[in-house]
């Protein structure tokens, strides 16, 4: 496993800038939007937790990303999802099962956005609307 992270790591190094080298909050540094509501904060920090317990294979990071401002946020919010993947279903269908517990006691429901290595090395390189999302608003609620 450590082997394969490790590739991941290389290849994404490879392509370019990381997400988590281009996002502008992170949220186990401690950087948030300081307009986030505190029910916001506790909900990220809950994905966090069950992301960490559950460990997502074919995931190496997560992002959140609200697409009007940080303030407003309640019900919509988006997560892409990165890593190293064939199937968009799989990974949905997989952090869906991961996100329920934190649904069940916050009522936010996140839009998954699985972006593999290779979607990601061309937004990267071509300035695509995934790597200007996550410069201006993304946060970073779990790396691997």
């Amino acid at each position: 496993m450590l082997n394969q992270l490790e590739k991941e790591k290389k290849t994404e190094a490879k392509n370019g800038v990381l997400p988590t080298q281009v996002a502008r909050f992170h949220l186990e540094k401690g950087k948030f939007p300081e307009s986030m509501k505190p029910q916001m904060r506790d909900y990220l920090f809950d994905l966090n937790q069950v992301l960490r317990q559950a460990v997502p294979q074919t995931i190496s990071t997560v992002i959140a990303y609200v697409p009007q401002h940080w303030e407003n946020a309640h019900e919509e919010i988006e997560l892409y999802a990165f890593g190293r993947f064939r199937s968009h279903y799989r990974v949905i269908d997989k952090l869906a099962d991961i996100f329920a517990k934190p649904y069940v006691k916050s009522a936010i429901l996140p839009r998954v956005n699985p972006v593999s290595s290779v979607e990601w090395a061309q937004a990267a390189k071509h300035n695509g609307t995934v790597k200007r999302n996550i410069e201006k608003n993304g946060l970073v609620i779990y790396e691997r």
